[in-house]
């Protein structure tokens, strides 16, 4: 089966056909595409290439030959004489096959040039796209909670894209320390509302259990000067 029929317009004809079904014309020995412009400029590259360099080894023994036709001229050797305007023909010929190689050589090289370029833009634009969307991402603004109270301060590290009141025994959820083996005390008295971009979130985890609180609320590492605070408030952790 060519593992390439849909390519090149072939669609409409049996995935089991061979060189678009027409063998004389096109080739497609390993099934990549035999319309694909690409694959096709490289091969006919290849192939004129192989030919120039034939025929230019051909004009070598043709001017040997020249030159022995003008020698033979020179000493009347009648039975040479006589194939000089054949040898002539075939050197004219062949610098003809030259001439016309070249050019498909350049035509095969125009191909490959402008579907590099086209393919070249394509990917710029790509990759353009993928990096405004990256850095648009990166830029987003979403809304962060901090609960603090006891031995946790306003200034720390973690922080929580969930608005706390909605969340039914917030302490539990959260996983506060709660003066257990932590040896320390969030009280969660208070809480902070802020903004932060989304680039400067460090790290995303679920919190942590602590002190008996199950934890796994979203929880959000990130530097206190990178919140921009909205609003401060009291908090009852227990609702």
């Amino acid at each position: 089966m060519d593992p390439s029929a849909e390519q090149g317009g072939q669609e409409s004809l049996t995935p089991y056909q061979y060189g678009m079904n027409n063998p004389v014309r096109y080739t497609d020995p390993d099934g990549r595409c035999p319309t694909c412009p690409i694959f096709w400029a490289m091969d006919l590259y290849q192939a004129a290439k192989y030919k120039v360099t034939s025929v230019l080894g051909f004009k070598t023994y043709a001017d040997g030959m020249m030159d022995k036709a003008a020698n033979q001229v020179h000493s009347q050797d009648a039975d040479y004489v006589k194939n000089v305007p054949e040898r002539t023909r075939e050197v004219i010929d062949k610098l003809g096959d030259i001439r016309a190689n070249t050019k498909i050589i350049q035509g095969a090289g125009e191909i490959m040039d402008n579907a590099s370029s086209a393919m070249g833009l394509a990917m710029g634009g790509v990759q353009g796209t993928m990096s405004a969307s990256v850095e648009k991402v990166a830029a987003e603004k979403i809304s962060v909670y901090r609960v603090y109270g006891g031995d946790a301060k306003a200034d720390g590290f973690s922080w929580t894209p969930t608005d706390p009141t909605t969340v039914k025994n917030f302490r539990n959820a959260a996983g506060l320390p709660s003066g257990g083996p932590s040896r320390a005390t969030n009280t969660a008295e208070f809480m902070i509302e802020g903004v932060v971009k989304r680039k400067n979130i460090i790290k995303t985890r679920p919190a942590k259990a602590l002190d008996g609180n199950a934890g796994g609320l979203p929880e959000y590492l990130i530097k206190p000067k990178n919140v921009t605070q909205k609003t401060y408030s009291t908090f009852n952790p227990f609702q």
